[in-house]
């Protein structure tokens, strides 16, 4: 640390704020070359810890608990655990005197931020989702910057500098983008028509479900030689679905995992991909193109996931079904017609890779650096 000066990420515990932030975090390690150290400041989670030290990042805990949307007891509890985060980020910040700090959302950065406000510290916003979470809309009047992910975010944030960025992506991501752009037009020749059914590292019942059902009705139609699938379960369901898979005893190709490795390989291959709409997956299909029927997780907050699904309806990139809603013959239908209308498909793969942006990281640090180096003396920026 001698020598170095600071930069403060911060991040939720869920992957949705946890990957955006390692993204932007990447990029600044490339741009600081060395001469600023970057510290995350999170909940101590054991999930978000594992996977910023995989990653080689330092991390430091903050108290606090989530937001209470309703009054009750466990309020006082939920503000004593703030005013804590709060004070341990000012002594943090008095000892580390980083130069900016950048919060991606959940309820941990709340204390980052109203830290960073306080200490007259650049704060930069990263938001996932076209309507932000509670942290970011209280924060936004106070940031130097707020990155959105599509243009529609826009008019739900109260700051001076909005920015359009789309999501930052993992450097992996347009690492694997460049060493196969040469072959994406021949994977997208091969004649099978190719679903993935996945409903995120925890698996969705109602999406393997359907999954089970459209494979009987390919069955019954007599064409399954004709299709290939992709069902990511989660390691809850993986058991249940494999057994009712196998006792359909399909002739079509089917790979079936509690978790696929290979994630990126399989958006290439996929024609159309059934999933939730959580941001990050939809930046993610869409840099690839890939045309979705997104089923938004019923129980998101402010119904965010629905909205980020819209988006993706209201410019013909895909499709949405309710939670409630999502069946076998739905899925069957939307197969259908693109099976049979390739200027369909070609339209579907258009509009999604236009609200695919692949350069959000560097957007992002761009605006960062030169932000902090305005405001500050240090020759490092």
């Amino acid at each position: 640390m001698a020598g170095k000066s600071s930069f403060i990420i911060s991040c939720g515990k869920t992957g949705g704020h946890v990957f955006p932030a390692i993204a932007i975090a990447q990029e600044l390690n490339k741009r600081f070359k060395e001469k600023v150290s970057i510290l995350f400041l999170i909940s101590g989670e054991t999930m978000e810890k594992s996977i910023l030290e995989r990653y080689g990042y330092e991390t430091y805990k903050v108290p606090g608990k989530p937001f209470k949307r309703r009054f009750s007891l466990s309020l006082f509890s939920f503000v004593f655990s703030h005013i804590i985060g709060i004070l341990k980020v000012l002594f943090l910040f008095l000892t580390r005197r980083p130069k900016g700090v950048l919060i991606t959302g959940g309820y941990t950065t709340f204390p980052v931020g109203v830290g960073a406000v306080l200490l007259f510290i650049p704060l930069f916003i990263q938001e996932q989702n076209i309507f932000p979470g509670i942290v970011n809309r209280i924060l936004a009047p106070f940031s130097k910057t707020f990155f959105v992910p599509f243009k529609g975010a826009k008019q739900h944030i109260k700051s001076k500098n909005v920015v359009l960025t789309g999501n930052p992506l993992r450097k992996e991501i347009e690492d694997y983008m460049i060493r196969i752009e040469k072959k994406i037009n021949e994977k997208k020749k091969v004649k099978k028509f190719t679903v993935f059914f996945t409903g995120g590292s925890q698996g969705a019942n109602s999406i393997s479900r359907a999954a089970i059902e459209f494979l009987k009705i390919l069955k019954e139609k007599k064409l399954q030689d004709d299709f290939e699938v992709y069902l990511h379960t989660g390691q809850r369901d993986f058991d249940d679905i494999k057994r009712k898979v196998n006792n359909l005893d399909l002739s079509c190709k089917i790979e079936l995992e509690s978790f696929f490795y290979n994630i990126y390989d399989i958006y290439l291959a996929t024609d159309l991909i059934v999933c939730r709409a959580g941001a990050m997956t939809i930046s993610e299909i869409t840099v690839f193109g890939t045309p979705s029927i997104l089923v938004p997780y019923p129980y998101s907050t402010g119904a965010h996931q629905e909205k980020n699904a819209q988006l993706v309806v209201e410019n013909k990139a895909g499709f949405m079904f309710k939670d409630s809603e999502i069946t076998g013959d739905g899925i069957f239908q939307v197969v259908m017609k693109m099976y049979f209308n390739r200027e369909l498909q070609s339209e579907l793969r258009r509009n999604s890779k236009k609200l695919g942006i692949i350069t959000g990281r560097k957007l992002i640090a761009d605006n960062v650096i030169k932000k902090v180096k305005k405001d500050s003396t240090l020759s490092c920026f």
